[in-house]
């Protein structure tokens, strides 16, 4: 008999209250269950990465990032964040927070105000703070300009729930597309006020 981490999945099994319902828990097929025991209890959640074409359909064009940046910032803070609050409280309850994480090279720094360049990922993570008294990750917005192909955008969305309830499911469906539109139409608008060189 092959034996796959016998003492790993046995805490695993543990872990998941099953550890009697597996009386040859070592083996591959039981293993096998076990991870897909496993993937079944997570909690929900949705992520997207994808590239928008808008610029290859508006014409290709070089967009100045450092403006671009700061039009995001202030057109975030101004338009966006009261409404995406109001809708995680809807959501999720509890006290809803935003957090800025810019990737630059293998650097992740932390702050609107922190950092270096405007070159990199942007990324806003949220979060709330619930009745239980913790702090929720709930996901985030991300997108960066290629450097390589004129007028592509990457931007990706991510929202999850830490329940693990039909509701929570539910919850997430309308979270995810709900930030995905607001997102993708404020960077269509902040792109096209940047391209005729106005700050939003």
């Amino acid at each position: 008999m092959i034996y796959y981490k016998p003492e790993l999945t046995k805490s695993l099994l543990k872990q998941l209250n099953c550890e009697d319902a597996y009386n040859d828990w070592h083996s591959l097929e039981k293993v096998k269950g076990l991870f897909a025991n496993i993937i079944n209890s997570l909690p929900p959640s949705n992520t997207t990465d994808f590239f928008t074409d808008e610029g290859i359909r508006k014409g290709k064009h070089d967009l100045p990032q450092e403006l671009f940046i700061a039009n995001f910032d202030i057109y975030f803070e101004s338009k966006l964040w009261h409404i995406i609050a109001e809708e995680i409280k809807r959501n999720y309850g509890g006290e809803p927070i935003a957090e800025f994480v810019f990737c630059e090279g293998e650097n992740e720094i932390r702050g609107l105000k922190n950092r270096k360049t405007t070159a990199g990922g942007y990324k806003i993570e949220f979060f709330v703070y619930a009745k239980d008294g913790i702090k929720h990750h709930l996901g985030w917005i991300w997108f960066r300009a290629s450097g390589t192909e004129r007028g592509i955008m990457r931007k990706g969305v991510s929202v999850s729930h830490w329940e693990i309830t039909s509701e929570a499911v539910k919850v997430v469906d309308r979270m995810y597309k709900y930030l995905d539109r607001i997102f993708s139409d404020a960077l269509d608008y902040v792109e096209n006020e940047t391209l005729k060189g106005n700050v939003v």
